[in-house]
This record gives structure tokens, sequence and C-alpha cells, in this order.
């Protein structure tokens, strides 16, 4: 009755070649309210690729004084959404809970996380909180949501830590063997997860120590000497040099992302 070629069926909409129109509203249209919530690709499909897949882009602070650099992220890309845990004494929970929210089960989970702290090599805390912190012990928490799908990341999803020495192997007592155990924070987190991690085995510093002119590029203090460092489930770090940028980082997840969904559409075509 429609003809033939008249309606594409993408993953979350249903395209009228005739109109050139959704007859669906977009599920991200909330986040651009300056476009038509029946548009694609910003009506400019030759410039632009539609963003299918949902990947949440997230970014969490933990402590006050570092609440200012979601702030400064979310200020470069409008898609981070923010979340802050203040200093208490549910911070796994608080965290494990945001990652549960911001997985919607007809996405691909999260595809890029920021998370702003302090650190050590088997904790992430608030700034006079590290008892209330996030620990290494504490991950295993997150292990049976992730194999439920209740928490998922993107294929190439890559989480950075921006606490100090989170990327330093560090002894901690395992609750289930109470034995003493050599274990890396940002490893763990990589092998939990399935996302690429990415720590610092040193003291992380701003490049500009102003806040009002940072733009989100870190370096360890001693350059010279220490590294970021690239952590992977099953693999060994790769050093990163002494300097990340988080912005480069979520661009390469972000151009991931188009990369695949490109193929995608070839695929399909």
């Amino acid at each position: 009755m429609l003809g033939e070629g008249v309606l594409h069926a993408f993953e979350y909409r249903m395209h009228d070649t005739r109109i050139g129109r959704f007859w669906s509203v977009d599920p991200l249209a909330g986040k651009f309210p300056w476009n038509s919530t029946y548009a694609f690709a910003e009506n400019s499909p030759i410039g632009f690729l539609e963003l299918e897949g949902l990947g949440k882009f997230l970014a969490i602070t933990m402590g006050e004084d570092v609440k200012y650099r979601s702030a400064f992220l979310k200020a470069t890309d409008a898609d981070i959404e923010t979340f802050h845990i203040q200093l208490s004494v549910d911070a796994t929970g608080k965290f494990i809970d945001f990652l549960t929210k911001s997985t919607n089960q007809d996405d691909k989970g999260i595809a890029f996380l920021a998370v702003f702290s302090h650190g050590s090599s088997n904790n992430i805390f608030a700034k006079g909180g590290f008892i209330n912190g996030i620990s290494s012990n504490d991950l295993d928490k997150i292990t049976t949501l992730v194999e439920s799908d209740k928490i998922k990341f993107y294929n190439d999803a890559i989480i950075y830590l921006g606490g100090c020495n989170v990327g330093t192997e560090g002894d901690i007592i395992n609750p289930s063997t109470n034995k003493s155990e050599y274990i890396v924070f940002a490893q763990k987190l990589a092998d939990v997860t399935g996302a690429v991690v990415i720590a610092a085995n040193d003291q992380v510093i701003p490049k500009k120590s102003v806040k009002e002119n940072e733009f989100m590029t870190y370096s360890t203090a001693r350059s010279s000497k220490t590294s970021f460092w690239m952590f992977r489930k099953g693999q060994d770090p790769v050093s990163l040099g002494p300097e990340v940028s988080v912005i480069e980082l979520l661009q390469q997840v972000k151009n991931s992302i188009f990369n695949e969904q490109s193929e995608e559409n070839d695929e399909e075509q």
C-alpha cells in the first residue's frame, strides 16, 4: 500500500522516505531542544550521522573540591550527564545506583565515564573521606550487575580515573579469603566492566592549575618518571605517557561510535 522502499526501519525509529521524516519522536530529543523531534541528523544527512545506540556519556565527581571539573567537561560537551557524590558512608552504593540508572535496556550502555576524585592504589574517594570511598573489593558488587546487563558498557567504552595513584599496584585484604593480595584498582575496574580504563601511577594534576583556564588536560607530577596507563581486561597495561586529555578521550569514543554506525549503515545498504 505504501510502495516499495517507502519505510526504512531503524533501531529506534521508522523513517518515511516520502517526507524525509521519522514517524516517532527521537529518543534523544530532550538533549537537542533546537531541533525538530522528528528530524534526522540535524537535517544534514550528508554532513552528519544519526546517533543510534543511545550510548551514555557520564562524569562523576567525589567531593566538593573536584565538583567543578564535571561542570567544565559538560561546558565543552552538552552530551555529558553529571553526578556528584558527597562525602558520605555509602559512596559505593551511590556509584552503583548512578551506573544502574544510566543503563537502559534499549541502549548499548555507557560509552564514556570520567571519575574525578582522590585516589590510592586501592581506593577512590572524596577529600577527607578515605574510609568512605570505593575500594577494589567494592568493585565485586558491580560484577553481577554487569553480567546481568543491569549495568552495561559500550563495546569501546572508556573510563577515565582522575584520582592519584589509581593505576598503581597496592596491597589489600581479600575479604573472602582473608589473605593479602596485590591489586591495581584500575585493572580490576577494567576486568569487571570490560571497558578501557585510563589511570595514572602518580599524583594527577591539571596541566593548567587555574580553574578558569583548565581545559581538561592532566599530567603526572613526576612526568619524567611516571605515566598514565591504559588497562584492558585480561591484558597487560600500556603506557600512554605523562599527559592525557579527557576531551580527546571523549572524542575518541564518539568517533568509534560514528565509525561503528557507519559500518552498520553500509552493511544494511
